[in-house]
């Protein structure tokens, strides 16, 4: 998909404020509401947006702790790594974002 300088212009507005109407995206573009409303709905069908994310204040949810953990699973056992991925995402408190493989050796 070829975008040109409005779709980059309605998605830099778009970063800065996904909450934005279709009214407010057309006055800074200088459109109309249905032409931006057309452009985001190709923009989705092409997969160049691909959802919108809601940005939570964690602090006022009570939720303002953040703890990077480092867990170590046996090599062998009843447990796999999916296994154990499954199942913190399933607690809805848990953010779980990545998951990184590191193994080193010292020398």
């Amino acid at each position: 998909m070829i975008l040109d300088e409005t779709d980059r212009a309605l998605l830099r507005l778009l970063q800065q404020d996904a909450d934005q109407s279709a009214a407010a995206l057309a006055k800074n573009l200088d459109m109309s509401q249905p032409a931006i409303w057309r452009r985001i709905k190709r923009l989705k069908e092409e997969g160049v947006i691909k959802g919108v994310a809601l940005n939570l204040n964690r602090e006022k949810l009570g939720l303002g702790v953040t703890v990077f953990l480092g867990i170590k699973l046996a090599t062998k056992g009843r447990v796999s790594l999916e296994d154990f991925e499954r199942a913190v995402k399933a607690i809805p408190e848990v953010e779980f974002r990545l998951i990184s493989i590191v193994q080193t050796n010292t020398i």
